[in-house]
């Protein structure tokens, strides 16, 4: 069985995240089990979900690397259920001195192996999704 990287501190910052998020775009957002790819569905006021939405927290700034790499299964896992539900597919990424999102669009991005080795688990390194930090907006929250 793989360690669980993820500590009681990153799930607190990806609920502070997620509160500015549904403050900022006006919905609600109700955090999914384990076992969805994605962790959170914003749902409207009016009780309707609006789109699944991936909440990532980095410790470096927005501009340091010129793309954003997340793990490829990742980015299929969320599009596949976004397609059948119909909903978007936002990944949200808190940088230490800013909070950007994409929507996810074909095209956007490109594959190539990468990952972590600093952490001696060779299940870190897969395929990888390569986001250019262009296609990202900011999420203006102040």
């Amino acid at each position: 069985m793989r360690p669980e990287y993820e500590t009681e501190l990153d799930r607190a910052n990806e609920r502070d995240v997620a509160a500015l998020i549904g403050n900022y775009w006006g919905v609600r957002m109700v955090k999914t089990p384990r076992r969805y790819p994605y962790d959170y569905l914003a749902i409207d006021y009016a009780d309707n979900a609006q789109a699944l939405i991936e909440v990532k927290a980095r410790k470096n700034e927005a501009g340091r690397y010129p793309t954003y790499l997340i793990s490829l299964a990742k980015i299929v896992d969320c599009q596949t259920a976004a397609n059948v539900s119909g909903l978007v597919f936002y990944l949200v990424v808190s940088f230490t001195d800013k909070i950007m999102f994409w929507q996810f669009q074909d095209n956007e991005f490109f594959v190539n192996f990468g990952g972590r080795s600093d952490r001696g688990d060779n299940q870190d390194r897969e395929p990888m999704a390569f986001i250019p930090m262009e296609h990202f907006e900011v999420l203006d929250v102040t």
